[in-house]
């Protein structure tokens, strides 16, 4: 085979491998989306006119606005919420003294009204069985550790947390 003779083959090569990824492109593995249902009311006002309407008009304003605000503060919360377990979870994630572990476990688990955890069941492992069991622990751990804030409900909150864990990681 001769210089050229390669170099059409390698053309044709990466064309077929190119066709290839168009007809079956790569798919990243995605986080399962957490649902939580968050209830929004939109409601119109109604239509303006003289007199009482008015004055209505005003006070729907100033409660819609405060809806808003209420919505806002309870996203913020929720959010601040989820980073705090997450936060202590990896905090007590080397109290078992395993610092040589490297990996990454994908856990599934409800937070209660109490802010309690369901047990964790696991999603992806690490490979590494202590260290999937060491991220357990820890998810176990971190149970009622976090004062769950009353403006976001009482209903269970679905979390999908991965665990990292590397050398000196802190």
């Amino acid at each position: 085979m001769n210089d050229s003779e390669r170099l059409w083959t390698g053309i044709v090569l990466s064309l077929f491998v190119h066709f290839l990824f168009v007809l079956h492109p790569y798919r990243t593995e995605h986080a399962p989306p957490s649902s939580i249902a968050l209830q929004t009311v939109m409601e119109m006002p109604p239509s303006t006119g003289h007199g009482r309407n008015t004055l209505q008009l005003g006070r729907r304003a100033i409660s819609q606005d405060a809806e808003h605000h209420l919505a806002d503060a309870r996203r913020k919360a929720f959010a601040d919420y989820l980073q705090a377990v997450d936060d202590a979870v990896h905090a007590r994630r080397l109290d078992s003294g395993k610092t040589d572990l490297i990996g990454v476990a994908r856990w599934r688990f409800f937070i209660l009204e109490d802010g309690s955890f369901t047990p964790p069941i696991l999603m992806r492992s690490s490979g590494s069985a202590l260290l999937d069991e060491t991220a357990r622990r820890a998810i176990m751990a971190a149970s009622k550790t976090v004062k769950r804030p009353a403006i976001i409900g009482s209903e269970n909150i679905p979390m999908t947390l991965d665990v990292k864990f590397q050398h000196d990681l802190r």
